[in-house]
């Protein structure tokens, strides 16, 4: 199933004669084919997932799915050493070295395309197809499945644990029930979209995920 700003598409899009996917067109507006490529490869190799687990577990805290977007397109564009937060193994599997895919993207589309990672990592979408997401299972294995659906301790989804951990903070809730209980409402969307500078068209289709 493919995804564009606001809306659903009926079905997962297929290459076009000159090999490219067919991304909507609205995304190409804002930040072009090149900038959606590895855009793309970040959310559907689980490189939002994985740095996210990262570096939450080598704060010591949660970090939420903007900070860990913003971190990754500086330490792709050399604008972070790459000690700034620690890997889990040798391998490039988590790793740094496929960050550089971020420098083909020019300076003009940044801004885009660290708000529609954000984005469609929370939607659990490339806007073309649905998200590819490590699910482990209870033996401690895990599996890569297609579903879109980012797994999260608060909520059904990383979107709705996202919106309850911020506000969590807000109001100074630690226990781990009480933060499960949040009711998901307009007022956490849009305290999220302020914290985070998320703009209108995220903020509507973040709330129609939501059926706000």
């Amino acid at each position: 199933m493919a995804w564009t700003l606001g809306k659903r598409a009926s079905q997962v899009q297929k290459p076009e004669l000159d090999g490219r996917v067919k991304v909507p067109q609205e995304i190409l507006d804002r930040i072009g084919y090149e900038a959606w490529e590895p855009l793309s490869w970040a959310l559907q190799n689980q490189w939002v997932q994985e740095y996210k687990w990262l570096m939450s577990k080598s704060s010591g805290r949660d970090i939420g799915v903007p900070d860990t977007v913003t971190a990754m397109m500086m330490l792709g564009r050399g604008m972070l050493e790459k000690d700034y937060f620690l890997t889990s193994g040798p391998s490039d599997e988590t790793g740094f070295r496929g960050l550089i895919k971020f420098e083909s993207i020019k300076p003009i589309y940044t801004g885009g395309v660290v708000q529609l990672m954000i984005l469609g990592y929370l939607l659990g979408t490339d806007f073309v197809s649905p998200m590819k997401v490590k699910r482990f299972r209870p033996d401690g294995s895990h599996e890569i499945v297609q579903t879109g659906i980012v797994p999260d301790e608060h909520g059904a989804n990383q979107l709705e644990g996202e919106l309850r951990r911020q506000w969590a903070r807000v109001e100074g809730i630690r226990q781990p029930e009480a933060i499960s209980g949040i009711p998901i409402t307009h007022r956490l969307l849009e305290d999220y979209c302020r914290t985070y500078v998320l703009d209108n068209n995220a903020k509507f289709s973040l709330g129609q995920k939501l059926f706000l």
